[in-house]
């Protein structure tokens, strides 16, 4: 892999890791739209956004699996190149 390529894939991860935040703030949100939820007239409304939060996490699962797999190549392209041992490893 050259540099430029490892470059790129850092850029993906400053990507992925924004969108990792996005999830955080959307399901805040979530919590904050449920809190106000009249229990006894609102199962329509928690319904959806308790899919609202499943579609959330199943997005953020897939990110995490190819967050980590960037992470291995990075850290294994230092590691043949330049002999470094990197610990990137945040989201596990």
């Amino acid at each position: 892999m050259s540099d430029e390529e490892v470059d790129k894939k850092l850029m993906q991860l400053d990507i992925m890791e924004k969108q990792f935040d996005f999830y955080i703030k959307e399901t805040s949100k979530v919590d904050i739209d449920v809190e106000g939820i009249d229990d006894d007239t609102g199962g329509e409304e928690i319904e959806t956004l308790n899919r609202r939060v499943e579609e959330l996490f199943v997005r953020y699962q897939k990110d995490v699996k190819a967050y980590q797999e960037l992470i291995k190549e990075i850290e294994l392209h230092f590691k043949n190149k330049y002999g470094l041992d990197l610990d990137l490893q945040k989201y596990k």
